[in-house]
Formats: structure tokens, C-alpha cells, sequence
């Protein structure tokens, strides 16, 4: 009830009243009626009263979830079944086409593409797209997630590589840069980039200034630190798809394999 309060009534009547034309309105407005929530979405609820069934890979000795009707999405295995219930509700909000962090409309988005996936972690988005696409590419450097994805992705073995580096603006032994990369696997058009690493997206496109103008890309998802200390200039078209603003990130489309480079900047 306090959270109520402080998270939605009280900043509703301040926002009406001060500033009604705010995005931020449709948020107080949810929090005010259904109570404190991390996820301000009217069509949340429907995800998190969703039936989980865990299950448990008796040969594999990992937990995992049926996704998308028969696939398998493993979890680490000192993770608890509430733990993995609470996660996998959160993946399918965060993915479905109103939130602001889904990253495609359509899975046809990725067909014949190679993907990029950085900053993989359990790797639900590979997943939902894994028949789409030609190759994939997981980036993802927490060991709690490699056995898993492993498991997960056993079935695509054949074009699936997990790559444990970290992606930014230099190359050594944990980390690439997208250009380094691209050039070892001699990466063709067209590719899909996905990243979601925790404000070192910057860097990472700082470090793959060839491989984004020569390459036809997809989208990139770009989760901005929240103080706002890192902001950057997209290539050359971008576009935000936002049902309800969330501070920070914002979806960037370029399709030109002849846009000229534009700098980022910190």
C-alpha cells in the first residue's frame, strides 16, 4: 500500500497536475491502480499469473522450461524452480511486441541473417529466432550461463558458437572487437546485432566502426547507462519503438551497407 502511494498515486496527482502531457503519466497510472510493479505494463499481469512448469534434464543435471512449445531453455543448476518461474515470466514481459525492450516484430526480420547476440545470457532470444537465421553467434562471459546455453542449444549444435569475450574497443584474451571478430569469421551480409551489455555498448561500436558500415546489419538494442553518461549518434537511420518510454534504452534500425560512419561519442 505505501509503495501504491509513493510510486503511483502521488506522483500521478503531481504529473496531471504539472505536467499532463508526460509519458511518464501511463506508468504512475498503472502503479496507482494495480499497486508497486517492476514491470508498469497493463498486459504484465497476464505474464506473471502464467503456469511455469520446471523440469529437471535427469542426464544433463539442469533445470529447464519448455519455450515456444517444445524447446528446451536450460537454466543453471543451483538455480531454485521459483527462481526460474520468476525469470522466465519477466523474459516472455520483456519480449512481448508492447514492451520497449523486444527486439524484433517479426522473426522473418532474421531470416538467412547471421546472428550476433551479444550478451547472450540464458539466449531466449536465439532461440525464439534459431530456425530463422543461418548462424549464430553468443556472446556471454558469465559462467553461471555457458552450461546451460550449451544444453539449450545442443539440438542447432551445428550453427551455434558460444564465444566467451567480452565485445568493446580492444582485442586480447577476453576481449574482441566487433571488427577483429568479424574479419576471423569472415562474416558476410547480411547480420543482425543484437546488444544488451550493461552500458558498453558505446565501446563496442566504437571497436566495430568498419564491420557496422560494411556489413547490412538488423537491429541493434542498446541498453544506455542510466545516469546517462554514455550517449552516442547512431550510424545514419534510427528509429525508437516505444509503447511506453523506459528511461535509457533505444532501438536503432540501419539497413545501408553504404552508410557512411558517424562517430560515437561518451
Amino acid at each position: 500500500m505505501i509503495k501504491r502511494w509513493l510510486y503511483g498515486v502521488i506522483p500521478h496527482v503531481f504529473t496531471s497536475v504539472f505536467n499532463p502531457a508526460s509519458e511518464k503519466l501511463a506508468y504512475y497510472d498503472i502503479l496507482r491502480k494495480e499497486g508497486y510493479s517492476h514491470f508498469p505494463y497493463p498486459f504484465a499481469k497476464a505474464y506473471l499469473e502464467l503456469p511455469v512448469e520446471v523440469m529437471d534434464d535427469p542426464q544433463k543435471g539442469l533445470p529447464y522450461v519448455l519455450h515456444d512449445g517444445n524447446k528446451r531453455l536450460y537454466y543453471p543448476r543451483e538455480w531454485t524452480p521459483e527462481r526460474i518461474r520468476k525469470n522466465y515470466r519477466s523474459l516472455r514481459i520483456e519480449q512481448d511486441p508492447r514492451h520497449a525492450h523486444h527486439y524484433i516484430d517479426n522473426r522473418a526480420e532474421l531470416r538467412g541473417r547471421t546472428l550476433l547476440d551479444v550478451g547472450a545470457a540464458e539466449g531466449i532470444f536465439s532461440l525464439d529466432v534459431i530456425e530463422e537465421v543461418k548462424a549464430v553467434y553468443l556472446f556471454e562471459c558469465e559462467k553461471q550461463w555457458i552450461e546451460a546455453l550449451h544444453a539449450t542449444f545442443e539440438p542447432w549444435a551445428e550453427k551455434v558458437t558460444i564465444v566467451q569475450k567480452f565485445v568493446g574497443n580492444s582485442n586480447d584474451a577476453t576481449h574482441t572487437t566487433l571488427d577483429r571478430f568479424a574479419e576471423e569469421q569472415q562474416l558476410q551480409s547480411p547480420v543482425f546485432l543484437k546488444m544488451d551489455i550493461e552500458g558498453a555498448e558505446c565501446e563496442a561500436l566504437i571497436g566495430g566502426g568498419d564491420f557496422t558500415v560494411y556489413q547490412q546489419l538488423g537491429v541493434c538494442h542498446l541498453r544506455l547507462s542510466p545516469q546517462g553518461g554514455r550517449t552516442g549518434y547512431c550510424l545514419v537511420s534510427h528509429q525508437t519503438r516505444m509503447p511506453l518510454q523506459t528511461p535509457g534504452r533505444i532501438h536503432i534500425l540501419q539497413a545501408s551497407p553504404a552508410a557512411r560512419r558517424h562517430s560515437w561519442q561518451q
